[in-house]
C-alpha cells in the first residue's frame, strides 16, 4: 500500500454541488438553522452559499438585530444575500436601547423592497412607535401582501390603523392577542380617510381576556370601514372562554365584513347567548366552519334559521362542532323544526359536512355515536343521500378516545353503515357491533 502524500490537496466536493445541497436546508429556527451557521464557518467557499439561505428567511428576535441585520448585511453586501421576501422579528431580548418599530419598518422599505411577508412578535408598547415620515417609508413596501401581528401592544389603536393603510397590497391579515388603548373615537361609526387595506384574508385570534374582546370588536369594526367590506374572501374570527357575551359593536361589523365572504370560520369558547345574528349575513358563503363549546339544542336551531335566512346557494362544505348534548337533547319540537328548516336551501346544495361533536361526560362510545347519528338523521334527513358526510364523537379536545363514522354516502345506502372506534391499545379503528 503506498503512503499517503502529504503534500496533495484534500478532496474537495465542488462548489455547485455543496452550494446546492445547503440551499436545501430550512433556515427556520426550528430546523436546520444551527446547522447553516455552522456551515458559514467550515470554508470560505460554504460562506455565500450559507449566508444566502440564512437571509432567505431570518428570524430574528429583537428589533435593534433586526436593524443591524437590516443596516450592516442586507445593505452592505446585497449580492451576497437572498432577496428578502420573508422576514419573522420576534422580540424576546428588551433589555438596553431597541430601535423603534417605525424604525425598522422604514429600513425593510430601503433595503428590503422585495419583502412580501412579515411576522412581528412580541412588540411592546415602548417600540410601537411610528412617525409620520416612517408612514410614508412604509408605502414604499409595495410587495408585502402578508402581515402577521401575535402578542403585539400598540400605543393606540391609531397607529395600528395608520399602518395597515399605509401598506398599499397588503391582502393578507392576521392577528393573535393584539391589544391597544381604546378611545372613544375609536368606536364611532365614520369613515376614514384611507379605503385601504383592500383585504382578502383576515384572520383574528384574542383567546385570553374579556378586556381583549373589546380590542377585537375594534379591528373589526374598522375594517367593516374599510373597502376590506367589499373585497375580503376568507375570515377566520376566534374568540376566547373568559369573552361572554358579544357586544352589538361585534355583531354588527362582523354582519357587515360577511356580506362578500366566500370562507368563514368562526371559533367561540363562550356563552353564544347573541352571538349568532350574524348567520343570516352570509349570502355568499361557500365553505363554512363554527365551532361553539358551550352551544345547547336552542343554539343548533339558532344556527339553522340563521343560515336559512342567509340563503346561501353556494354553500357547499360545511362543519360543524358542538357538544354532544346539543344534538341529543333536542326535543321532538325542535328535530320536527330542524328537519324542515334543513330541507332548504343552503342545506339543500352541502355535499361535504363534518359533524363534531365532544363532551367531558363518559359515555359508551358506540352507543353514543348510535344516538346521534339517529338524531342527525331526523333533523337533516338529505344529508344521508346527497353528501359525504363525516361525524365524530370525542371525549375533549385532550382526550384519545373516538368515535367515527365516515362511510363514502350513495344514494340508497344504509346510514347506519360504517360506525368506528379508536382503540388506544392496539391504535387501530375497530368496527361497530
Amino acid at each position: 500500500m503506498s503512503a499517503i502524500d502529504p503534500t496533495r490537496p484534500p478532496p474537495r466536493v465542488p462548489p455547485e454541488i455543496s452550494d446546492n445541497i445547503l440551499r436545501c436546508l430550512n433556515p427556520s429556527p426550528y430546523k436546520d438553522r444551527k446547522t447553516l451557521l455552522h456551515c458559514m464557518l467550515v470554508s470560505h467557499n460554504w460562506l455565500p452559499a450559507s449566508r444566502y439561505v440564512l437571509c432567505s428567511d431570518p428570524y430574528i428576535p429583537s428589533l435593534e438585530q433586526a436593524h443591524l441585520f437590516l443596516t450592516r448585511v442586507v445593505q452592505v453586501a446585497p449580492l451576497s444575500t437572498a432577496p428578502l421576501r420573508r422576514l419573522s422579528i420576534d422580540v424576546l431580548d428588551t433589555k438596553g436601547h431597541s430601535p423603534s418599530l417605525g424604525a425598522v419598518l422604514a429600513s425593510l422599505a430601503i433595503h428590503a423592497p422585495n419583502l412580501e411577508d412579515l411576522k412581528l412578535h412580541h412588540i411592546t408598547s415602548e417600540t410601537s412607535t411610528i412617525p409620520p415620515r416612517s408612514l410614508l417609508s412604509i408605502s414604499n413596501l409595495t410587495k408585502l401582501v402578508r402581515l402577521e401581528l401575535c402578542q403585539c401592544t400598540f400605543r393606540s389603536f391609531s397607529i395600528l390603523r395608520r399602518t395597515l393603510a399605509a401598506l398599499p397590497h397588503l391582502r393578507d391579515l392576521a392577528t393573535r392577542r393584539v391589544k391597544f388603548p381604546i378611545s372613544p373615537n375609536d368606536t364611532m361609526v365614520k369613515s376614514y380617510t384611507s379605503p385601504r387595506p383592500d383585504l382578502l384574508s383576515v384572520s383574528l385570534l384574542n383567546t385570553s381576556s374579556k378586556r381583549e374582546r373589546d380590542h377585537l370588536d375594534v379591528l373589526l369594526h374598522f375594517l367593516a370601514n374599510t373597502s376590506s367590506c367589499a373585497s375580503l374572501n376568507e375570515l377566520t374570527v376566534k374568540r376566547g372562554w373568559a369573552y361572554g357575551p358579544t357586544s352589538s359593536l361585534f355583531r354588527a361589523s362582523l354582519a357587515r365584513l360577511l356580506l362578500a365572504v366566500d370562507v368563514f370560520e368562526f371559533d367561540d369558547e363562550s356563552d353564544p347567548r347573541e352571538a349568532l345574528s350574524f348567520l343570516s349575513s352570509l349570502r355568499n358563503v361557500r365553505k363554512l366552519s363554527l365551532r361553539f363549546f358551550h352551544a345547547t339544542a336552542g343554539t343548533v336551531l339558532e344556527i339553522v334559521h340563521g343560515l336559512v335566512q342567509g340563503n346561501s346557494p353556494n354553500l357547499v362544505d360545511f362543519t360543524l362542532t358542538v357538544p354532544l348534548d346539543a344534538l341529543t337533547l333536542a326535543t321532538e319540537t325542535d328535530l320536527i323544526e330542524l328537519a324542515n328548516l334543513t330541507s332548504r336551501r343552503p342545506f339543500s346544495t352541502v355535499k361535504n359536512a363534518r359533524i363534531r361533536l365532544h363532551t367531558y361526560k363518559y359515555y359508551d362510545l358506540d352507543i353514543s355515536g348510535a344516538q346521534a347519528l339517529e338524531v342527525m338523521a331526523r333533523m337533516w334527513p338529505l344529508i344521508s343521500q346527497d353528501a359525504q358526510v363525516d361525524l365524530t364523537l370525542f371525549y375533549s379536545i385532550f382526550s384519545g378516545d373516538v368515535w367515527e363514522w365516515n362511510p363514502e354516502v350513495k344514494r340508497g345506502t344504509s346510514f347506519w353503515e360504517g360506525g368506528k372506534t379508536w382503540d388506544r391499545g392496539t391504535k387501530t379503528w375497530k368496527q361497530c357491533k
